[in-house]
């Protein structure tokens, strides 16, 4: 392991080993254990970050593309030159760049699991609902609001970008930041093909309807029978139904039950079992 460069840590260097590596360690043993271990899925109470998009992209194809717009746009701004501090591309033209003191990067970690609690005490909300919550304040928050700042008002948080951060332990710790660099490589493409390395994907569309069209005709169709219900969507599973093909949407109470409620959805009908309407 060769170190590069010594003497203690500058303070922008530690706030973006503070912010990142819990991000990154989380991120990562999730995925890892969400691959190895499915047991372990019922113990986390919100799904790895891959499964997420790739339940949003079950829902609406339209994700698929934004997530490769996304990692477009990362590699873009890794490697294209501009007027930058602490990674952050600044907009040409503004006089003055100042750090922004109220913006921690320890709190948004904190921030993001406390607005899913939040939510989550509002409203009920599925595995998936968590992983949305989550993964997207972390990604408003750690992400976007920081790169705003920097453009649009020259107000630099106090953590440097992932990339940035990647660069400065490379010359401290040359064979981690590699190691780091092939992880996350490996995770971009996990989520651009998901669930890559295993490639047998089924497509988005079935019966004429993506899973999120069909979940919305089965809960319209639940609430025509049953307006004041108390079940919630639980899946959407591919099947047929008199001899169509159809998706199987279930249901299940508020304590996370199964119920015996199942609304077959086809291209042109939505039937709902007889228990839906008790």
């Amino acid at each position: 392991m060769s170190v590069a460069g010594g003497g203690s840590l500058a303070p922008e260097e530690r706030a973006g080993y503070a912010f990142w590596g819990p991000v990154l360690v989380v991120g990562l043993l999730l995925e890892l254990l969400g691959a190895m271990s499915g047991w372990i899925r019922g113990a986390i109470p919100w799904p790895t970050l891959s499964a997420t998009i790739a339940h949003l992209e079950a829902l609406h194809g339209w994700v698929a593309a934004v997530v490769a717009a996304v990692i477009a746009a990362v590699a873009f701004q890794a490697l294209a030159p501009a007027r930058r501090v602490r990674g952050r591309c600044v907009r040409p033209g503004l006089p003055h760049v100042r750090v922004a003191p109220a913006y921690y990067g320890w709190a948004l970690v904190y921030a993001s699991v406390a607005v899913a609690a939040t939510a989550s005490s509002l409203t009920p909300l599925d595995a998936f609902e968590h992983g949305e919550v989550v993964y997207g304040t972390l990604a408003f928050s750690g992400v976007a609001v920081p790169s705003a700042l920097a453009y649009w008002l020259g107000r630099v948080v106090r953590f440097p970008t992932l990339f940035a951060t990647l660069r400065l332990l490379e010359r401290r710790l040359h064979w981690i930041a590699l190691a780091v660099a092939v992880a996350l490589t490996v995770l971009l493409l996990h989520l651009a093909l998901y669930p890559w390395p295993n490639l047998a994907r089924e497509t988005a569309r079935y019966a004429g309807l993506t899973a999120g069209e069909a979940r919305d005709r089965a809960v319209s169709e639940l609430h025509r029978l049953r307006p004041s219900t108390l079940l919630t969507y639980r899946s959407a599973a591919r099947g047929s139904f008199g001899g169509d093909d159809a998706w199987l949407v279930s249901f299940e109470t508020e304590r996370g039950v199964g119920s015996s409620c199942l609304v077959a959805v086809t291209r042109t009908s939505a039937d709902a079992t007889a228990e839906c309407a008790r």
